[in-house]
């Protein structure tokens, strides 16, 4: 089971032995220290070319599907076979991203977006009211302990009392990324 670590842990404090352990995850992530920027190895930034319709309800959640590679440094995505999932290659500490993941603006409901790992382990969750005069955008990110063949989706459900569709702006949105911050093999 994956394990949700705070951006602001030292690396030593989850039990990394690295020389900046000193050092909070965010602080490692964007490179700050004696030995210069972080190396980012395991990368995988995907995104729709179409939007995708997301069923009124308040029980089933709908996995939102990429058919775009932004990058994909070590085949962590595949768009024909699971295209709602990314899956990790190596055990360590990811930063996930889902971004600019947009509702259009009604009236009525509530709209939701998940981070999950594996069938259903919660990484991350937004709720928002409907709201009528703005579109609802959900940006979420987390940093976990993940396991070489864990996957990461994201899911999506809205209670609109009508189907709603998340948005396509042209190599803006919906973005989702994984990006492995720490190899612990």
């Amino acid at each position: 089971m994956p394990t949700v670590i705070n951006v602001y842990d030292t690396v030593a404090s989850i039990g990394v032995n690295d020389p900046e352990a000193s050092l909070t995850i965010y602080e490692m992530f964007i490179g700050v220290g004696p030995t210069g920027p972080a190396v980012v190895t395991d990368v995988c930034m995907v995104g729709r070319s179409a939007v995708q319709t997301i069923p009124d309800g308040s029980v089933a959640t709908t996995y939102l599907s990429f058919d775009e590679e932004i990058s994909d440094t070590t085949d962590l995505h595949e768009s024909i076979t699971n295209p709602t999932y990314i899956t990790v290659a190596k055990t360590g500490i990811y930063l996930i991203a889902a971004s600019r993941i947009k509702f259009t603006a009604h009236a009525t409901g509530l709209d939701y977006c998940y981070i999950v790992a594996n069938a259903s382990t919660l990484l991350a969750e937004e709720i928002k009211e409907a709201n009528s005069s703005i579109d609802n955008q959900f940006n979420l990110s987390i940093i976990a302990n993940l396991t070489a063949g864990d996957y990461i989706r994201i899911g999506m459900k809205q209670t609109s009392g009508g189907d709603l569709d998340v948005m396509r702006v042209a190599n803006l949105s919906p973005l989702f990324s994984v990006c492995l911050l720490k190899d612990l093999t």
